[in-house]
C-alpha cells in the first residue's frame, strides 16, 4: 500500500505533524509497517505494509481529513514479496 501526500512548499512545514500522527497510530493500533518514505517534487510517498489494507484505508482517510492544506492519494497494491521496498533498499 502506498500513500502519497502532495504539498506546497509554503505549507510543507506541517508535514512532520502528519508523519508523527500516522506513525504513532499505525504502530500502536494496526498491524502496519512503515517501510519507506520517498520525498521529491512537492510530494511525499509513504510505503506501508499491512495485513488488511481495506481496513486501514478508512482509518488513514479519517486522520488525513484533519489536514485540509494537503492533497492525499491512497493506492493499494498487493506486494507480498516486498518488491517495492526491495527496489529502494537493494542488497
Amino acid at each position: 500500500m502506498a500513500m502519497t501526500i502532495y504539498y506546497d512548499l509554503i505549507i510543507g512545514y506541517g508535514i512532520l505533524e502528519i508523519e508523527e500522527k500516522l506513525y504513532d497510530e499505525l504502530h500502536t493500533k494496526h498491524e502496519t509497517i512503515f517501510a519507506g518514505l520517498i520525498t521529491g517534487n512537492n510530494m511525499r510517498e509513504f510505503v506501508l505494509y499491512t495485513k488488511d489494507p481495506e481496513k486501514l484505508k478508512p482509518f488513514l482517510e479519517k486522520i488525513l481529513n484533519n489536514f485540509t492544506n494537503y492533497l492525499f492519494q491512497i493506492n493499494i497494491q498487493e506486494d507480498k514479496k516486498w518488491k517495492i521496498y526491495k527496489s529502494y533498499c537493494p542488497k
